[in-house]
């Protein structure tokens, strides 16, 4: 539970980073629905992916961290483009 919370904290402060940098469309969400979801749905429709009440909390629990390392590379890209700043973790 503590990691979800932790991933919750950082998903927020980079959503607020973001929209601080200049009111931009949310292209991160785009990529999530378009890549990860409408992969999803494809396998759906292959017969790949069976819908299960875990399969799909499993689902959104991975396109959650999908958003995450999407919303952090335009989170980086924002900094280096707007401030010319680097991220060293």
């Amino acid at each position: 539970m503590e990691s979800f919370v932790q991933n919750l904290a950082y998903m927020v402060m980079v959503f607020r980073m973001v929209n601080m940098v200049g009111n931009r469309e949310r292209f991160e969400a785009v990529v999530t629905n378009t890549i990860y979801y409408g992969g999803m749905f494809i396998a759906y429709k292959a017969g790949i992916w069976k819908p299960t009440l875990t399969g799909i909390a499993l689902m959104f629990g991975f396109g959650n961290a999908f958003d995450t390392v999407i919303s952090w590379a335009a989170y980086n890209y924002f900094l280096k483009t707007e401030f010319n700043f680097t991220f060293t973790a």
